[in-house]
């Protein structure tokens, strides 16, 4: 800070007269090879931190005289190292915040405000914003601790963490025995019936993992005055006061509180995935297994990440050494600015190395983008379940993340003695500003569209199983040319041939009791000559049911098997759908456009649109005919074309699993192929995946994200 003689707001703590609580304890610690001194107050969990050249000054305050005398004094034995008015009245007003300051006579808490615009009520976006996040504290945990210490050293002592490794190992190795039962479970976490059971786990899991970080905190000797509950987007979750950890001088002791609560959810994640696998389904399963998903999930998302503000950070400040180390990215940040856009030198103590530079200014950039993608979700969140709440909300994070942020360099580009000296660059500089908006606004650039799809012949016949049996035999094998008439497998079914035995049988008795009849007397004849037809229909129905076991080829053209290969001995129900048989020629291209972009169904033609095929990439082909078609029907014309192909396709049912039941409408595109693209494919084309790029109408950037936005509201909100 630039030193400031006087102050216009001295007069506020001029008269009064303080000195350091009794309970005060100073230790020297070094960061990043920097002499700090730490204070810290145990009964009120107080903690500051100070440089080498403001200890003096700290220590010395005396109750018995006042700070305005005090610094007077201060100025006269010392004048080149005792701050202005303004940084001492600073100084002063974060040691009493910190609790570490005893004021005689009381104190007016207006008057060590540390800036009087401090006082000024925040903006409503900013109060909004922190609606989403507040605390509430409940309980003092310091006396459980103290009780149950020698626990707590035995169960984060070496021995206890080698037990966890193992169990850790074990847990592994059951769930990956277990991981297809796994999966197929997840489906359900979402469900609403599943609600309560995963709330109690993450609840469950945060108290465990709060305790530990407190336990940690106890065990290096530590003080843990203040466990509650916080409100992370109006959910109650607990937290604790880990302040006094600030205070031990290894720094491996103070990441290993930060790593503490990942040390209890791995256990508690571990114990859980063996209960889980190993107990029956009921309400024990179902909370062991959102016991295993949270904890893995948390930890692995979100506390190891060192770009929140979770446990991965903390460990990652403490081990490189360096505190506050988002806001010392911060403070490279507004370093950098100043150099390079205001042109002002930094003071020779605000100077740090081009390394330290660099990687504090790559941790605010990335810090700061993940944490604008986590607040764009966070908005979508809200807004899927109320989408006013999730308006408002989107515009305090607006206001909070972009706009406040940008008060600060913006007020110093306004500043008069800096416009005065770089009236060139400041002309220069909004000259480029403008024209980089003008052309993103208005600047029309070549603009296409993909669309994804896939590609058949126009006849296509399916081939599908006449009659239930067991596979014997197949004789082709996908991509393969069959003839009209070929066998494509055969099958066989041991009941059908029983009955075809039996009704044979029946059909020899028949006939011998007509002889019979016809030698002793004509009355049964007739009753014997119906069951005989009778039995010949049967007969000749199974005859027709057993060459339907012989499957084969219905005309030329290439076999397109659903399945690669179908298994020796497996059954095959009457309908199943083996694959098809394509007849090579004219190929159709069929895709799909979601309703919200219904607009640009008006710019398709033909000779703008071009065909990739996937595994051919290098080859491009024209369309020589489209049709679009408004589909009512909600089966589409191949899984492919759903989101579930991996492409932006329509929304389908997950109760459906061949993926082909959609949940929005949508237009069919087809478009015909201008050549046979067998002969210049190699490898079968029918069912191949591929793509359509459109040439549209040149158009701006902004007018391309506004389209996207509205599209994604008219999608999600259907506004």
């Amino acid at each position: 800070m630039q030193k400031r003689t006087f102050f216009d707001q001295w007069h506020r703590i001029a008269a009064m007269r303080v000195g350091l609580r009794p309970g005060v304890t100073v230790r020297l610690h070094h960061y990043g090879g920097e002499p700090w001194y730490v204070l810290y107050e145990a009964a009120h969990c107080g903690f500051f931190r100070i440089r080498p050249e403001h200890h003096a000054l700290v220590m010395g305050l005396n109750p018995e005289i006042t700070l305005d005398r005090y610094w007077r004094q201060a100025v006269e034995r010392n004048p080149e190292h005792t701050p202005g008015q303004q940084e001492f009245y600073e100084l002063i007003s974060k040691l009493y915040e910190g609790n570490l300051l005893h004021v005689e006579g009381g104190v007016d808490e207006d008057k060590l405000a540390a800036r009087p615009d401090r006082k000024k009520k925040k903006p409503l976006p900013a109060r909004v914003a922190e609606l989403l996040f507040f605390r509430v504290p409940l309980w003092d945990p310091e006396p459980w601790l103290r009780r149950n210490v020698g626990w707590i050293r035995w169960i984060y002592s070496p021995q206890a963490m080698l037990v966890v490794c193992v169990l850790f190992a074990l847990a592994l190795y059951v769930f990956m025995l277990n991981s297809e039962r796994a999966m197929i479970q997840s489906s359900t976490v979402l469900q609403l019936t599943n609600a309560i059971p995963l709330y109690l786990a993450i609840f469950g899991s945060h108290v465990i993992h709060e305790l530990s970080h407190a336990m940690v905190c106890k065990y290096h000797g530590g003080h843990v005055r203040t466990m509650g509950v916080m409100f992370l987007l109006f959910t109650p979750l607990p937290y604790v006061d880990l302040t006094s950890s600030w205070a031990f001088r290894d720094r491996f002791q103070r990441a290993y509180v930060g790593a503490a609560g990942m040390f209890a959810d791995l256990i508690t994640c571990s114990l859980a995935t063996l209960v889980w696998a190993h107990s029956p389904p009921g309400m024990i399963n179902e909370l062991s297994y959102n016991l295993m998903l949270v904890t893995a999930a948390y930890t692995v998302f979100f506390n190891i990440n060192p770009l929140m503000r979770f446990d991965g950070y903390y460990v990652l400040s403490d081990v490189t050494d360096t505190p506050n180390l988002h806001e010392q990215g911060n403070q490279a940040f507004q370093r950098f600015w100043r150099r390079t856009v205001l042109r002002r030198q930094d003071p020779e103590d605000a100077l740090v190395s081009a390394r330290k530079q660099v990687g504090l200014l790559s941790f605010f950039v990335l810090s700061n983008v993940y944490r604008i993608v986590i607040m764009i979700g966070i908005v979508v969140f809200v807004a899927d379940q109320y989408f006013g709440l999730g308006l408002l909300v989107a515009v305090a994070l607006l206001f909070t993340t972009f706009i406040n942020p940008l008060k600060k360099p913006w007020h110093a580009l306004r500043d008069p003695a800096f416009m005065a000296r770089h009236q060139q660059l400041i002309r220069w500089s909004g000259g480029a500003v403008l024209a980089v908006l003008f052309a993103i606004a208005f600047v029309p650039l070549p603009y296409s569209q993909r669309l994804h799809g896939v590609l058949e012949t126009e006849q296509v016949t399916r081939v599908y199983a006449a009659t239930n049996g067991i596979v014997e035999q197949v004789m082709v094998e996908p991509g393969d040319w069959v003839t009209e008439g070929q066998v494509l497998l055969s099958m066989r079914n041991p009941e059908m041939e029983l009955e075809q035995n039996a009704v044979q049988a029946q059909l020899l008795r028949v006939e011998t009791e007509l002889n019979q009849a016809f030698t002793e007397g004509a009355q049964l004849v007739e009753p014997l000559m119906q069951r005989k037809a009778a039995l010949l229909v049967r007969l000749a129905y199974i005859e027709t049911q057993r060459e339907g076991l012989v499957v084969r080829a219905p005309h030329a053209g290439r076999w397109v098997g659903e399945q690669p290969l179908l298994r020796m001995e497996s059954w095959i129900a009457r309908g199943h759908e083996f694959g098809s048989i394509a007849e090579e020629g004219r190929y159709v291209f069929l895709g799909i456009v979601r309703q919200e972009s219904a607009t640009e169904l008006g710019a398709l033609a033909p000779d703008r649109m071009t065909l990739w095929l996937e595994g051919a990439r290098g080859l491009d082909h024209g369309v020589s005919g489209l049709t679009v078609t408004p589909y009512s029907q909600d089966q589409l014309p191949s899984a492919a074309l759903g989101a579930i192909g991996g492409n932006d396709g329509v929304a389908i049912s997950m109760e459906d699993p061949e993926g082909r039941k959609a949940l929005e409408s949508f237009f069919l595109i087809k478009a015909w192929a201008a050549e046979d693209l067998s002969q210049r494919v190699v490898g079968p084309v029918q069912g191949r995946s591929g793509w359509i790029r459109v040439e549209l109408a040149p158009r701006s950037l902004g007018t391309r994200l506004f389209q996207s936005a509205q599209q994604f509201l008219q999608r999600r909100y259907a506004i």
